[in-house]
């Protein structure tokens, strides 16, 4: 004679839903990781901001679109976008963006440069590709201007306009 239960089978859910308790526990502990994780990384949006004057100097074959810096331990970091002009062929290997910080009296200071990530196809449908640049030792308190320049060449190919 076999043993059997006299209770009616219950199959091991969840309220009704017909969810596992471990898979009401798996989404909770991933709704709290995903919450965490935003928490950690809203200071650092927050943080990102804009100086007081932001030049972008840029030329027909790229559009600067936009330009944000975020304060670092290091430095300020300097992050934006760039994307092609819409009627300009594609920018040359060598082209680049110039970065420059300003204090409040004009004098510099400091200077980098930096490439965005990607190529640049040329057209109306062109994707906008990233660009970051860390200006070490600079505190955004310190900068009065922030200067963003495209350069078709390179720096060593540059003409020495010196007297």
């Amino acid at each position: 004679m076999a043993w059997r239960s006299r209770r009616p089978d219950r199959r091991s859910t969840a309220r009704g839903t017909g969810l596992s308790p471990n898979a009401w526990l798996f989404g909770a502990a991933a709704v709290l990781m995903a919450s965490t994780t935003l928490a950690q990384l809203m200071p650092v949006l927050a943080a990102a901001q804009e100086p007081a004057h932001i030049d972008r100097v840029d030329a027909p074959p790229v559009t600067i679109l936009t330009t944000t810096t975020l304060p670092t331990p290091k430095g300020l970091w300097v992050l934006g976008k760039v994307t092609s002009s819409i009627h300009a062929a594609a920018p040359p290997l060598t082209a680049h963006l110039d970065v420059t910080a300003f204090d409040g009296g004009g004098a510099i200071l400091a200077r980098a440069v930096t490439h965005w990530s990607g190529l640049l196809p040329p057209g109306k449908d062109a994707q906008p590709a990233r660009y970051d640049v860390l200006l070490k030792g600079v505190s955004d308190a310190a900068v009065a201007r922030l200067e963003v320049r495209y350069s078709a060449m390179d720096h060593a190919a540059e003409p020495d306009l010196a007297p």
